[in-house]
C-alpha cells in the first residue's frame, strides 16, 4: 500500500511540471513517433518481430543472467499469441537531438484474448538517431511489479522533458565511466548520500518487484527496498553527440533475501546521466536509475 501511495504522491509531483507536447522538437516527436510504431507493430503483428525491427544489432536487453547483447537469443524465439503493450509516459531528448529516452507502463497477455494482463511493468528505451534519420533502439531493459490495483496509477505522466539548447563545449567519451565509478565509490560509504547528491525532480528510481520511485523525497525508501549489489562489471556505455546525455550499463550481484536467507543473483544495472536538468552544465544528475533481476 505504501508503494501505491508513493507512485499516486508521484503522479501528482511530476504532471506539475510538464510541459506541453506541442513544444517538443521536431526529432524528439520523430523519437517518439518510432516507439509508437514500435508499439503498434507488437500489437498488430507480433512482439518478436517487431523487436527485431527496431532493436538495433547491438542492442542491449535483460537476461535471466544480466544483460544480453545482440538479437541472436531474440532470433530463436517462437512467434506465438501473446501480447506485449506499452505507453511512453516520459522521453527525453539530448540538446544534439541524435540519442533520446522512452519510458512508460507495460502490460503483459499470455493470450490476446486474455481481458486481464498477467504481468504489469516499466519499460526503458535508449534511442540513437542514425545517419539516415532513422531511430534505432540502444537499449531495452525493464523491470516488472504486482499489479498495480487501481487504473489511475496507470494513466499517462504527461511529462515529455524537452532539450536544453546550451551544448557542453566539449565531449569525453570516458566520462560517463568517470562518473559511474565515482558514484559507485559513493555507494559503498553512504547510499542515501550518494542518490541525494544525483537526484532531481526528474530521476526515475526502479528496481525488480517495485512501482517505480519519481519522487526525489522517496531516496531513502528506494534505499530501504532496493538490494544491495556487489561486483559491479560496466560492460557498455554511449551518449549523445552534445554530451549531454548518456548511459552506463553492466552486470552485479544482487542480494536477495527471502524467509531469512540470503541468495545471490546476478542482475542488470542501468543509470542514465544527464545533464540537462542541471543548471550547472557540468553536474551531472539521474534520469534512470534501474536494477533489474
Amino acid at each position: 500500500m505504501k508503494q501505491l501511495q508513493l507512485f499516486a504522491l508521484a503522479l501528482i509531483s511530476v504532471t506539475a511540471v510538464c510541459q506541453d507536447q506541442n513544444s517538443m522538437s521536431p526529432d524528439q516527436r520523430a523519437m517518439i513517433q518510432a516507439e509508437q510504431a514500435f508499439i503498434d507493430m507488437a500489437r498488430t503483428q507480433n512482439r518478436r518481430d517487431a523487436f527485431l525491427f527496431f532493436l538495433s544489432d547491438s542492442a542491449v536487453t535483460q537476461g535471466p543472467k544480466g544483460p544480453i547483447k545482440g538479437k541472436e537469443a531474440l532470433r530463436k524465439q517462437a512467434v506465438n499469441n501473446d501480447l506485449l503493450r506499452w505507453h511512453v509516459s516520459r522521453s527525453l531528448i539530448s540538446s544534439s537531438e541524435d540519442f533520446g529516452y522512452n519510458s512508460g507502463p507495460w502490460e503483459y497477455f499470455s493470450r490476446r484474448s486474455d481481458e486481464k494482463p498477467g504481468g504489469y511493468g516499466e519499460f526503458n528505451s535508449i534511442w540513437k538517431k542514425l545517419p539516415d534519420g532513422t531511430w534505432k533502439i540502444l537499449l531495452d531493459i525493464g523491470i516488472s511489479y504486482p499489479a498495480p490495483g487501481k487504473d489511475t496509477l496507470r494513466t499517462v505522466l504527461s511529462f515529455i522533458g524537452g532539450s536544453q539548447k546550451a551544448k557542453r563545449s566539449k565531449a569525453n567519451a570516458n566520462e560517463l565511466v568517470s562518473i559511474e565509478n565515482k558514484f559507485q565509490s559513493a555507494l559503498k560509504t553512504d547510499r542515501v548520500s550518494a542518490y541525494q547528491d544525483v537526484v532531481s525532480p526528474y530521476t526515475q528510481l526502479m528496481h525488480s518487484g517495485h512501482a517505480p520511485y519519481r519522487n526525489p523525497d522517496s531516496v531513502n525508501d528506494y534505499v530501504q527496498y532496493c538490494p544491495k549489489t556487489t561486483n559491479h562489471v560496466i560492460m557498455g556505455y554511449d551518449q549523445s553527440g552534445s554530451n549531454d546525455l548518456g548511459y552506463v550499463y553492466g552486470v552485479a550481484d544482487v542480494a536477495l533475501t527471502s524467509d531469512g536467507k540470503t541468495v545471490i543473483k546476478k542482475g542488470t544495472f542501468v543509470r542514465i546521466w544527464t545533464t540537462l536538468h542541471s543548471k550547472n552544465p557540468e553536474k551531472w544528475t539521474l534520469a534512470l536509475d534501474l536494477l533489474a533481476y
